[in-house]
């Protein structure tokens, strides 16, 4: 079909590769061809044809919104083609022009986007040598981050950047690269591959920021960040003509932060709760007291990329203590930041000209309010803490003036839909108002004024949608109708007629509507441009506001939960974790008050680098680990912490091993996923850094997971000396604090009766050698047959053991077979896993020549052999 609207319809589509088309025609979009049975499928339209040949589909123009969301969810990409001219204007056909293409990388929308999550665009260069260029951007914040590293550090960042959108070269190399990354397939778009070019990249940034070398910006040329730079500053280009002059060029500064990857943001559960949707039950939600939707993004960026400098976190904690110290000042700042709202993402929409009325009146009321921000950033107290944050607010005085003098207090969504300018701000627009909300007056003295001239009372001004306005007279009256009526219709009883000063009338009203709407659009044209051309100094100011915000929400959380100032050591003090009467800042608002139960912490080479920490099911091990990486987070994001004291010397990084579960999206077992963990680990972590480790080894039989974990111990205590906790069910384990001078075993400490086992859910100096499983699966409802069963097995098996033997519940002995290892005293039923082992002091005794052994070094291996034997 070449008709002259299809061949309009595809000038805009091939314009637009690998997007679906929405073509407007009248109240509806419609989609055609394969776009069409795309978008039928997806958004369960009815498919229709054209002609009988075509697939169209098509929905009412007012729920694009609704039908935009459902395909960017599906990861899919849109043009959005408008008429651009009003159709009774028209001459021959419609003009139409693509005015906005969404993809789910550069959405700046509330209606289409989380208020609180960040959305981010990504670009993704494969380079030689296993290194990988990486680029990205939040439109909202627009700053452009770059970086080169190692494959390990790319699938780290990615999986904390969570992009919404991956932009690889269209090579099968660049698909690749992108999936053993850990990027879905559904998140790439992907683009030329001359676009990834290093020359043509290098070109890109330079024509963006209007510079000879981006040497400038702190980052090396011929970085291969600068390639996916290169690449995103492009497809921003076509994506966002318009929404590119807020941008700025950053390098990744990887010193500065923390490094942490998406197992540590999981085993911490910092912003997602298991696999919880949302926050729900996450340290994010629970420290969350910001005010606004930007200030929530960024308390969640800074969990996740806590600050590594001393002078930083300090720095936070300086405006945390200051906020928390003047209740009344930091009252009075939260509610001019909920007054301001999100100046963040409409000030990303100010800066691509997409700014609605609604928008522009939200950029009206953050500058109006931002002069009291300052004031009371200037209160003794506060001015020296939130200098850094107060000097970046900008109150645009020219933008606010005009905002203020010309904008409506309440305007529409949309131009269009109802006041936009404010009245007296424009003659012209007041006139033709004036005309318009004048003319029944008007029509009434102008009857008036016709039954005097005329002498005919019965004479009547009316109006009627197709022919206009007119004056009505009866035939028996068409003798005294004036020279200057002439005839426009005839009725039945009568007849309408129409007059030069009516006709005029009529022009001037019926036309002032739209030359209504024509001047408000231009009015609103200039605001929207003033407003693109303040979108940098908008988006300094929104970021600044953001930070208010969540140093705000960081000291109303710390006064809430009666929180402290972490002590910071310097970086020539050794690698110390004390935390005195902690509490696990998630449970510690899921809990009743005053049921948690705090716990002490010391990590340091006095009390120990290395906590072997045993106890039952649901003691709590796993809660003491959460919290020691809890606390690390939060005193290094900038938080105060909940605890009587904290005492730390900063770490470099976190690592945990928390948590099972297969990979089946990249063939990995339970195992295979927990050993890839655990080898980041031991090749990664450095002295400086928290390992933090819950139940090693369980995914494999127990004797190659007890040997793996107390290898993984000795070479984290041995060579790399980091600060570890290390909760377990291998028993076992606890020996390694008799073995090694830096290693230190707690237990959960819990009261047995002859009824019931209570978990006090405080740690105690020590081990334990029972799991109490059974008594979990009791609590937990496994039926009571199986639970009676199962303590008879138990019984047997912990009779075979003491008996020196190895035996099944059947009862039949088994000779006990050579020994196989070193580890010592195996208890009970956790130890009969190894009771096929001998007791290295019965070895060691058998091979013992006693005549060449003294009565002093006989007594000194009694001692020892006393000790190890569990004895006093």
């Amino acid at each position: 079909m070449t008709t002259p609207m299809m061949r309009q319809y595809r000038e805009a589509k091939d314009s637009h590769p690998g997007m679906l088309l929405f073509f407007r025609m009248g109240d509806f979009y419609e989609l055609f061809e394969d776009d069409a049975v795309q978008a039928a499928s997806l958004l369960q339209l009815t498919l229709t044809s054209r002609d009988g040949s075509m697939p169209m589909a098509g929905f009412p123009h007012m729920q694009l919104d609704t039908y935009l969301r459902r395909l960017l969810q599906a990861g899919l990409r849109v043009a959005v083609c408008e008429q651009v001219e009003d159709a009774a204007q028209a001459k021959g056909l419609v003009r139409r022009e693509v005015t906005r293409v969404v993809t789910p990388g550069t959405l700046t929308e509330d209606d289409l986007l989380e208020p609180r999550s960040s959305n981010r665009l990504l670009a993704l260069a494969p380079a030689s040598g296993g290194r990988v260029g990486l680029a990205w951007v939040d439109v909202a914040q627009g700053t452009i981050r770059l970086a080169e590293m190692d494959r390990a550090g790319a699938i780290d960042l990615i999986g904390l950047l969570d992009p919404a959108e991956v932009l690889v070269p269209d090579n099968a190399a660049g698909r690749t690269e992108a999936l053993a990354l850990g990027v879905r397939d559904d998140r790439l778009t992907r683009r030329p591959d001359w676009q990834f070019e290093r020359e043509a990249a290098r070109q890109a940034l330079r024509e963006r920021f209007s510079v000879t070398t981006v040497a400038g910006f702190g980052v090396e040329e011929d970085s291969v960040g600068v390639t996916g730079a290169g690449a995103l500053v492009a497809y921003l280009r076509e994506t966002l003509p318009a929404g590119q002059a807020h941008l700025e060029l950053k390098p990744y500064e990887t010193g500065e932060l923390v490094r942490m990857d998406e197992a540590v943001a999981r085993g911490l559960e910092l912003v997602r709760a298991g696999t919880r949707e949302g926050r729900e039950g996450s340290l994010w939600e629970a420290i969350d007291r910001t005010r606004t939707a930007m200030g929530a993004r960024l308390t969640r960026d800074w969990l996740l990329a806590p600050l590594a400098g001393r002078g930083a976190v300090s720095a936070r904690h300086d405006a945390v203590e200051a906020l928390l110290a003047d209740d009344g000042a930091r009252e009075s700042l939260r509610s001019r930041l909920k007054e301001i709202g999100d100046l963040e993402r409409v000030a990303a929409r100010a800066g691509s000209l997409r700014a609605s009325p609604r928008d522009l009146a939200a950029v009206r009321r953050a500058l109006t309010l931002a002069p009291e921000v300052l004031s009371i950033l200037a209160v003794e107290g506060l001015a020296g803490s939130l200098a850094p944050q107060a000097g970046r607010i900008d109150t645009c005085p020219e933008l606010a003036e005009l905002l203020s003098l010309g904008l409506a207090d309440d305007p529409p969504a949309q131009p269009g839909e109802g006041l936009v300018i404010r009245p007296g701000f424009d003659p012209e627009i007041d006139e033709l108002r004036a005309a318009r909300e004048g003319g029944k007056e008007w029509l009434a003295r102008y009857q008036a004024s016709e039954i005097t001239r005329t002498g005919i009372p019965s004479l009547k001004v009316g109006y009627n949608s197709v022919f206009g306005y007119f004056i009505e007279i009866t035939h028996a009256n068409t003798g005294k109708v004036p020279p200057d009526y002439h005839r426009r219709q005839t009725l039945k009883n009568a007849e309408r007629y129409i007059t030069p000063e009516l006709k005029n009338h009529e022009e001037k009203v019926l036309g002032a509507e739209e030359r209504i709407k024509a001047r408000e659009l231009e009015l609103f044209g200039q605001m929207r441009q003033m407003a693109l051309n303040h979108a940098a100094r908008l988006r300094n100011t929104a970021g600044a506001l953001a930070e208010l915000d969540a140093l705000a929400g960081f000291a109303e959380f710390s006064r809430e939960r009666g929180c402290v100032r972490p002590e910071l050591l310097s970086e020539d003090c050794p690698s110390i974790l004390e935390v005195t009467e902690g509490r696990h800042p998630v449970l510690e608002g899921l809990l009743p008050g005053g049921t948690l139960v705090p716990n002490d912490l010391r990590l340091g080479p006095d009390h120990g680098m290395l906590l072997l920490i045993t106890g039952p099911n649901m003691g709590g091990k796993s809660v003491y680990l959460r919290q020691a990486g809890l606390m690390v987070v939060l005193a290094q994001a900038g938080c105060f912490v909940p605890a009587k004291s904290c005492r730390l010397a900063l770490v470099d990084r976190v690592f945990t091993r928390i948590g099972a579960g297969d990979d089946l999206n990249r063939a990995r077992s339970t195992f295979m996923a927990e050993m890839i963990e655990t080898a980041s680990i031991l090749n990664g972590a450095t002295a400086r850094s928290l390992v933090l480790l819950d139940e090693i080894g369980r995914g494999t039989s127990t004797y190659d997971g007890v040997s793996l974990a107390w290898a993984i111990c000795e070479d984290l205590h041995e060579r790399v000396g980091c600060r570890t906790l290390c909760a377990t069910h291998y028993h076992e384990l606890a020996q390694l604090a008799e073995r090694m001078p830096r290693a230190r075993a707690l237990r959960v400490e819990v009261r047995e009766t002859a009824k019931e086992v209570l978990f006090l859910y405080r740690m105690q100096p020590g081990s334990t050698d029972k799991s109490y499983g059974i008594h979990v699966a009791a609590r937990a409802g496994v039926p009571q047959a199986v639970v009676s069963r199962a303590r008879v097995l138990l019984e047997e098996l912990e009779r075979a053991y003491r008996s020196g033997n190895q035996a099944g519940p059947s009862g039949k002995a088994v000779p006990a077979e050579p020994p196989q290892t070193v580890i010592r005293n195996p208890r009970l039923i956790q130890s009969s896993l190894f009771a096929n082992t001998e007791d290295p002091v019965l070895e060691e005794l058998r091979a013992l020549d006693l005549s060449r052994v003294s009565p002093a070094e006989a007594l000194e291996l009694l001692a020892r052999w006393r000790r190890e034997l569990g004895g006093k």
